[in-house]
Formats: C-alpha cells, structure tokens, sequence
C-alpha cells in the first residue's frame, strides 16, 4: 500500500456525458412491475430511492445497457447499475470513459465502478449542488477527483502519462477499501437492525396479556371499504408554483404526491392558500403512481394531487379505537387489497366504487350494547380486537427485522 499515490484529475479528463438508452415514452404510460420479474429490465428515473429502479418492464424493443453508471444532473448524482436497464431519460446520462484501458478496468471490476460513484457523490455533495443550484454542463466538466494510483512502467498497461511517468488505478487497494467499507457498513446496518427488533419486542410484550386473552374469543368479520371510509373532497395545487425543500423543518407541511417509499417534500404553511386541508393520522391511498399502495401518517400532511386520496372514517367510534398500530395494521390490509395484481397502471385504476366494494376482514370482539361497540349486527356488537391486532402486527415488524439480520449483504 506504501506505493499508493493519490493523484487529481479533472472529471471532463476522464468521463464525457453520453445520451442513456431510453424508453422515449413517459412512465404513465408503461405497465410497470414492482418486483423483477422473467423477461423484464429495470426501469431508471432521477430517484435516488432504490438505486434509482422506478420499477420493472417488458424489455420488448427498448434500447438497453448493463454495467454502466448513470448521472442525474437534476441532483448531482451518480448511480452505478451492473444489470440491463434502461432508462425515463429525463435528467439522466450515462458516463463514459475517455480511455480504453480505464474502461477495462470498470467492465471487469464492478467494485472499481462502485468506488468511482461514491467518489463522484462526494464532490458533488449536496452542500454544494442542489436542487437550485446543479451540477450540469460545464460544473460536470471542470470538478477534480483524487484517485488512488500506482506508477507502472510504459511497457504496462498504463492509463495516464505525465513527465514521463505512466500510472494506473490501484485497483488492488480499491479492493482492499471497498472490502474493510464493506465489513463496517454490514456491521453497522445489522446494529441498527437488532435495535429494530428489540424495540417492537419490547412493544409486544405490552399487548401479550390482551392478545392472548383476545385470541381465543374473537371473530373476524368481513367489512365493506365504503362503509368504513370515504374519500376525501380533491383541491389539487400546482407544486410547480410553490417553493418546495426536501427535508422537514418548522413551520412546514408534508406534500404527499403517491410514493410508497415515502419519499415527500415539505411546503411552508405559509405559502398554502387559505383554509387549504391539512390532516393528521391518516391513511392515504395511491391511485397513480404507486398504484393500490396506502400508508399511515402520523404526522401532518396536505394531499394536493389527484393520485392521493385520504381515507375519512365514516364511523366516529371506528375513528377513535384506531391507535397508530391499528392504523399501521389497517394500511398492510389495504395495500395487499389493491397490490395483488388485480389492480394495475393500465386497467382497473382504483375508483370510489371499486375501492368502495372491496372486503377487508378484521378481528372483532362480540361486547354487550353498554360497551363502547362499534358496529351492531343482527342485535349483537361489536368492537375491534385492538390488543389482538397491535401483537399481531409488532410480531410481523419482529420477524421483519430477524429476516433482515439473517439475509443482510451490503452490496456495493
């Protein structure tokens, strides 16, 4: 390792931006799967979520790469892709070496690759290039990286020639870095996943008493979607007239626009248009985007697109018994409902009738009419088995969390 050197190089020396392969048809417009599935490529939009995989799709005739790394100049950022995948071509190049020998070196070396892209994230960190201020044109061409190197002789297989002197990558160093990073970050991530887990074991054992008490006694009833909830009334905003910022801070509001991995922007309270609806503790469904998907927020939020609807409670008692675990519960439900494959991007998007018959079942308690029931049938009432349905959930984010440990691999 003592024959390392660390040497400069300005980016535009080394890498030119080329156009992606792409679909040349907007995302609305492609059926698009959520997990891998035969025949399929991935599917690169500008989101950093999911090392930028909108999803996956028919590889059909759409130009296509492997082995590449892609530059969203939107964001300043660099994502390296060693499977096939194409691309929603948007604010997105693919970056090429300008020397055939450094080029070797990243198409057998993938881990050369990974290096390269945490480099490249590091100049173009978001202290300096954001949203408002990007790293595009000539910004790309004039940032310098420090690459580690090794001086070889002409005869070698050199990459760069100065004064004389031939050097290459330290492509064994590289190795050796990447593997100790490797190490850490797995060591690292399994902590916090065993903290994950003994948290909602800790929780558990505070419905076990109840939940074993409930077990033995309560029946699962089928209920309507439209007789537990309503849609919320649509006031659509144009986001593009609004200053918006990617992390929360005081005084602001989330803006829910669809995503499942819950990736929002924040808008001030001040810049809403009067009496704008907010919310709080509600469930949201998708409709577009990451169609059939409904999630829990416990925090406040404003619904301004027509592809996120919030889920009002018809039923006052209903609405109260909902704890966050029950509303967490609630939203596993609904998702499996409408993610099962009946419901898609191209056919039978989600309606008010369409959500409104489809059946939920959920585990009730029969209790006596001076209870605080919330639903009469047949002069017999019930409530909902809250105890039950909170263990019955943190036993899932247990199990969750153990899978997690036991399959984790940092992959680079």
């Amino acid at each position: 390792m003592n024959e390392v050197i660390w040497k400069a190089y300005k980016i535009s020396n080394l890498f030119k931006r080329c156009t992606p392969p792409s679909t040349n048809v907007p995302a609305k417009e492609l059926e698009i799967y959520d997990y891998k599935k035969e025949n399929t490529i991935a599917l690169i939009t500008r989101s950093e979520a999911n090392n930028g995989i909108r999803g996956y799709i028919e590889k059909g005739d759409f130009p296509t790469i492997s082995n590449a790394i892609t530059y969203n100049d939107q964001f300043s950022l660099f994502l390296y892709h060693k499977y096939e995948f194409t691309t929603i071509k948007d604010h997105l190049s693919i970056i090429k070496c300008l020397n055939d020998n450094l080029q070797n070196i990243l198409d057998s070396k993938s881990f050369v690759d990974s290096f390269l892209v945490i480099i490249l994230n590091r100049v173009f960190s978001e202290k300096i290039f954001s949203y408002t201020f990007t790293g595009a044109d000539y910004k790309f061409d004039r940032e310098i990286i420090l690459l580690p190197c090794l001086e070889v002789t002409k005869t070698d297989d050199y990459i760069w020639e100065e004064n004389g002197h031939y050097y290459t990558l330290a492509v064994e160093y590289i190795e050796h870095l990447m593997n100790e990073a490797k190490e850490l970050r797995e060591q690292k991530t399994i902590r916090l996943y065993e903290a994950e887990r003994a948290k909602y074991e800790r929780e558990r054992a505070k419905y076990e008493i109840g939940y074993k008490k409930e077990r033995d006694t309560l029946v699962w009833k089928g209920f309507k979607l439209g007789t537990l909830f309503e849609w919320s009334s649509r006031k659509d905003l144009s986001l593009k007239n609004y200053n918006l910022i990617n992390y929360w801070q005081d005084g602001y509001v989330e803006v829910v626009t669809g995503s499942k991995n819950d990736e929002n922007q924040f808008i001030s309270f001040e810049e809403l248009p009067l009496n704008y609806p907010v919310y709080k503790s509600c469930l949201c469904l998708n409709t577009n985007g990451s169609i059939g998907y409904c999630i829990y927020y416990d925090r406040e939020i404003i619904s301004p697109t027509s592809s996120v609807h919030i889920l009002i409670s018809k039923n006052e008692k209903f609405d109260k018994i909902r704890t966050d675990i029950v509303n967490k519960f609630l939203a596993k439900i609904i998702s499996k409902i409408f993610t099962t494959g009946i419901y898609n991007r191209t056919a039978n998007l989600i309606d008010n009738p369409k959500f409104d018959r489809e059946i939920i079942l959920l585990p009730c308690l029969e209790v006596t009419k001076t209870d605080d029931y919330i639903w009469e049938e047949n002069g017999h009432y019930y409530t909902l088995a809250v105890e039950y349905i909170s263990y019955m959930y943190l036993s899932g984010r247990v199990e969750f969390n153990q899978r997690l440990i036991d399959k984790y691999e940092y992959k680079y």
